[in-house]
């Protein structure tokens, strides 16, 4: 087999069917391409706002009003409750 004349290349060239690489050339759908770069940027966007969040920690008196009642109660306890105000404050 011959080198073909369009790619100097192994190809697989025949008079028939001509070059093959030349056959799979990259040929995007531009659309798509603007619609998927768009996502991105949204996305990155939206990741910014994220990390730009400032946490917000319980006052004293916010997690003293958390373990009202609970005199008798084990560690897990407190530490869910704890962690539902944070919930709450940081949504």
């Amino acid at each position: 087999m011959r080198p073909c004349p369009s790619c100097g290349g192994d190809c697989g060239y025949t008079k028939k069917k001509g070059c093959q690489y030349k056959s799979n050339e990259f040929n995007p759908d531009w659309d798509e391409v603007k619609d998927m770069v768009e996502e991105i940027q949204r996305l990155a966007k939206r990741v910014e706002e994220l990390e730009q969040r400032t946490w917000v920690g319980l006052t004293d008196e916010e997690i003293q009003e958390c373990l009202k009642g609970l005199p008798t109660q084990t560690i897990v306890v407190y530490a869910r409750r704890i962690e539902a105000k944070l919930k709450d404050k940081n949504t």
